[in-house]
């Protein structure tokens, strides 16, 4: 008897592992970052039975909640099953150029209801777009945090891969914690700002001080973006160490520079990776700057909408998002309207376009690459060409055919 009694509190405590079930409250905890994931994708569940996977995405969502049109056609809840309030064409992304093309969003103007970690969530704006049209990833929606947000604290832990919603009137403040406010009013749709002196020393030695509000942006992979409107960007444009890479919006670029950088109270960061992006239009009206999550990576986040202040926990085991979609930028090419590919965007200078210096030029045809015709190019010879290391492209300039030979390294074949 006393031999049986034991072995059903063996199975029981296996089946309780198993399950992942616990004694007590239900657990608040959410572990993300799937497998070799560039984003932060998180469940989102409604009315207990339906539940979905969503980019957890800071800086694109203004506090209401973003679902994929088909997964409101699979699951009609009365929640959007009614006549949208307003319809309106936007770009899909918030870093949208004026070339980019608009999706239909329709907007529901009634609360809503989601849990994330188990914690009941109202979002006062329900978004219904294409999601999945503009997303490598298959995504039921997007979601940030809500814009009535006033008693929580969001914990994004890296050190364990996890979100966490706290009580705020509950939370204790961990240690070792730089806390700095929220610099955005109340009434900003609960998307946070902060703003903290960043002095960057570059390759060179030569240093610069950036001190301006930045949007924190989890949907954004890369370590910080400087925007136009910032004075400090002509520092890196006098520099010729950038390495452009493509943005994949109208064929145009961001420029990477790698500097070591000093921020909060004597904080190191090395390996920093800073981008200026000349070409993005809508984008928020408080930000110079916008922090990713190669930045965020580097601590455990706190998001505390009572006392209105971001913690950031520095962590020992920061592992740097690598996206292998993100290609290096050389030239962007139009077509006519009789289907001819015309370079119109060069970089104005040499380093590292290894296309300009075989002699590529502003106004080129590309007729062909490694023996492939442009004009009836097929997925797999693209793919073959992506790979190659020597390109061979017959092109034509003023009218007369040529022939040019790119050969290049194998950092170029990489991501980033």
């Amino acid at each position: 008897m006393r031999n049986s009694l034991c072995l059903e509190l063996l199975v029981s405590a296996a089946v309780l592992l198993l399950s992942g079930c616990e004694v007590g409250p239900r657990s608040r905890r959410t572990y993300f970052f799937e497998k070799e994931k560039r984003v932060i994708i998180i469940p989102v569940a409604f009315n207990d039975t339906i539940t979905g996977r969503f980019l957890f995405d800071t800086g694109a969502t203004n506090g209401y909640l973003i679902l994929d049109s088909s997964f409101c056609a699979t699951h009609p809840l009365p929640a959007w099953s009614d006549k949208p309030d307003h319809v309106y064409f936007s770009p899909h992304t918030g870093w949208a150029t004026s070339e980019s093309p608009s999706f239909r969003q329709a907007i529901h103007k009634k609360p809503t209801r989601a849990a994330i970690s188990n914690v009941d969530l109202v979002y006062n704006y329900l978004h219904i777009r294409n999601q999945k049209y503009g997303s490598a990833e298959d995504l039921q929606g997007t979601v940030g945090f809500p814009d009535n947000d006033s008693t929580h604290v969001w914990e994004l832990n890296f050190e364990h891969n996890y979100l966490e919603i706290h009580e705020a009137e509950k939370f204790r403040r961990p240690a070792d914690c730089y806390w700095l406010p929220f610099v955005n009013e109340r009434g900003s749709m609960n998307t946070v700002h902060i703003q903290f002196p960043l002095t960057v020393k570059s390759a060179t030695g030569d240093t610069v001080t950036i001190d301006y509000p930045y949007l924190i942006d989890t949907g954004m992979a890369q370590d910080f973006v400087l925007l136009p409107s910032a004075k400090e960007i002509e520092f890196f444009r006098k520099r010729e160490d950038a390495v452009l890479i493509n943005r994949g919006h109208g064929g145009d670029y961001r420029s990477r520079y790698d500097v070591n950088a000093i921020a909060f109270d004597g904080f190191k960061i090395d390996s920093m990776r800073i981008y200026t992006d000349e070409f993005a239009t809508q984008l928020s009206a408080y930000a110079r700057g916008i922090i990713g999550l190669n930045f965020l990576k580097r601590f455990n986040v706190f998001f505390d909408f009572d006392s209105r202040q971001v913690g950031l926990q520095p962590i020992r085991n920061f592992s740097r998002i690598f996206n292998n979609f993100s290609g290096r930028f050389y030239f962007s090419v139009d077509t006519t309207l009789d289907g001819r590919r015309i370079v119109t965007m060069m970089p104005d200078y040499v380093k590292n376009n290894h296309y300009k210096e075989a002699g590529l030029q502003k106004g080129d045809e590309i007729v062909a690459i490694n023996g492939f015709t442009l004009k009836d190019l097929s997925f797999d010879n693209a793919v073959k060409i992506k790979e190659s290391l020597t390109r061979k492209l017959d092109i034509v300039r003023d009218g007369k055919p040529m022939k040019i030979t790119v050969r290049l390294d194998e950092d170029d074949l990489k991501g980033e």
